[in-house]
Formats: structure tokens, C-alpha cells, sequence
């Protein structure tokens, strides 16, 4: 499942040293709603709703979104079971919002044909009609995904929209995506059908998916990954791509079978921050760093006080 992302590396957080559960992590900006894959996670998961003033074809049933939900929440606990020294929490957001637009016969490109609809025109609609602005829909999103954050008093925030396709022949968008993810946020777009897949396999989908959220790179040959990319906290080598990288299995390869295993890679699991889990005491590198103090003498001495 491809991910879409104008970049691919993160961005370093400057002197983010310590996570705290409950908390924006320090030195988080607004843009760093997923940084790391550790700590309490926001998950908000929006089921576009088309308006009668749209072409209508496809209808949300209660039975169908709980469905949905089920599989969403699976994904998470799915990757909180992968490392839990990581201490992965997930709080739900969930929410039907209406939209002028019928997402899934919208192009999941940015530049659609003549005529058609993209997922700027129903993302930002219903950001709109939520009360969040921006200067473009990415704003608004991460502008919900902050205050979701907020509210919740997570670490990490992002946002998972749904396109009803249940009426759709290939349950993919007419550019044929059907999963797909920015890099590092600030949301995931699935179908119901999740192509190929169906709603069964929407877990495994999910969960692959997520590990974008976070930073992590495909490793599937389709992708055009290749192993001198780099990415995540550590900006680490996608050695595990199958384009000329070893044969680990992952759940960044796509698939059924990495979910089913389960099976996270050495490479990913350095993408995700899940560095040097040490054995000693159980906890990663990034919220195991110990501040450094460093007193400066200063000529003449003002004081005679001898503590800092």
C-alpha cells in the first residue's frame, strides 16, 4: 500500500530527549504529531458521510462502521503488542462528518481530470465544516489533530478517514488507491473494501498504514523503495527494502502474512524509534537519554555560594 509523502525523512525533533506520557512531547511542534511510536496516541477516525446535495451513492450503516472501528483498533494493538516498552496507549476519536462530496468517486491525486473531485476537495470540506482552518487542508488536519491532542491529553495525535465503498466495483478510488498515507501525518485515507483486500483484511491494511503515521518506509518492491532512504527519529537506512536489501519479514512489506505472524523488522523498528530497548532496564534510547548538565566558570566568581 503506498504511502504519499513530499518527504522521506523526518523531521528531528531538537533536544526531545524525554517523552511524558499525558503531555505534548518536549520540544513538539504543531507539526510533530507522530514523531516517535511510543507513548499514548489520539486516534481520530472520521466516516465521511456524503450530503444529499452530492451524487449519493454510498451510505454508512451503524453495523458497518463498528466494523471498521473493530479492525482500527486491532491494528493498535496489534503494534502495541510488537514492543511494550514502547508503553503504546491509544485513545478513540470517532465521529461522522458530513461532506458535499462523495469521497470515494473523488481522485486520491491532488490534480484530478477535468471535472473531477480530489481528497482536497472532501478532506477540506469537512475540516471546514468541523470549524478548523488552514492555509491548506494539511493545516486544517493538523489544526484537529492538535486539539484532539489536547483534549485527550495524548502524546501523538493523527486521524484515519474511511471512504464508504461498499457500493463501489474495486473499493478504490477511480486513480485506484485505496490505503495510502502521508509520511509522519497528519492522516491516513482507507476504504471499506480496502481494494483487493476486502474489509477482512482492513486490519493488516491498517496496521501497515500506521507505521507510515510513524515514520517508517515501505519495503515492498512496487514501491520503488530503495535501501539508501532513509527515515524516522534515527533517520535509519531502509535496508529491508526488496529491492536489493535482506529478507526480513515486515509488516512494511504489505500483505497478509507480516500481520499474521507477527512480524516488525530491525529496519522498521529503528524508523518507528525503537532503538536499543536495553535489557537492563526495558527502556528505548529516546526517553533513556539522562540530561546533561554543564556549569560554565565564570571570572571573577560573584558568589561564594557553592551550589548551583
Amino acid at each position: 500500500m503506498p504511502f504519499r509523502s513530499p518527504l522521506l525523512a523526518a523531521l528531528l525533533l531538537a533536544a526531545a530527549s524525554v517523552c511524558r506520557l499525558g503531555a505534548v512531547p518536549y520540544g513538539a511542534g504543531d507539526h510533530d504529531v507522530s514523531e516517535y511510536m511510543m507513548g499514548s496516541v489520539t486516534v481520530n477516525i472520521i466516516f465521511p458521510e456524503s450530503s444529499a446535495s452530492s451524487p449519493d451513492t454510498e451510505d454508512w450503516t451503524a453495523f458497518r462502521k463498528a466494523s471498521v472501528e473493530s479492525s482500527i483498533r486491532a491494528a493498535m494493538d496489534w503494534w502495541a503488542a510488537r514492543e511494550p516498552e514502547a508503553r503504546l496507549s491509544f485513545v478513540y476519536n470517532v465521529t461522522t462528518q458530513n461532506t458535499d462530496y462523495e469521497p470515494i468517486s473523488c481522485y486520491a491525486s491532488a490534480a484530478p481530470p477535468p471535472g473531477g473531485c480530489s481528497e482536497g476537495d472532501w478532506i477540506g470540506d469537512i475540516m471546514t465544516k468541523m470549524g478548523y482552518s488552514g492555509s491548506d487542508y494539511f493545516e486544517q488536519v493538523y489544526a484537529y489533530d492538535n486539539a484532539m491532542r489536547l483534549t485527550y491529553g495524548t502524546d501523538w495525535a493523527f486521524t484515519i478517514f474511511v471512504a464508504d465503498s461498499f457500493m463501489d466495483g474495486d473499493g478504490a478510488f477511480p486513480d485506484s488507491y485505496f490505503a495510502y498515507t502521508y509520511m509522519g501525518g497528519p492522516f491516513m485515507v482507507l476504504t471499506y473494501d480496502n481494494g483487493d483486500y476486502g474489509v477482512s483484511g482492513m486490519s493488516a491494511v491498517c496496521a501497515h498504514e500506521t507505521g507510515h503515521v510513524f515514520y517508517a518506509l515501505d519495503e515492498y518492491p512496487e514501491s520503488g523503495c530503495a535501501t539508501t532512504e532513509r527515515a524516522g527519529y534515527f533517520n535509519a537506512p531502509n535496508l529491508n527494502c526488496q529491492n536489493g536489501g535482506t529478507s526480513e519479514q515486515c509488516i512494511m512489506r504489505g500483505q497478509l502474512a507480516p500481520y499474521n505472524t507477527p512480524a516488525v523488522c530491525n529496519n522498521t523498528r529503528l524508523m518507528l524509534g525503537w532503538k536499543d530497548v536495553s535489557p537492563a532496564n526495558g527502556v528505548p534510547d529516546i526517553v533513556d537519554l539522562t540530561p546533561t548538565t554543564a556549569l560554565t566558570a565564570y571570572s571573577p566568581d560573584p558568589t561564594t555560594d557553592n551550589t548551583p
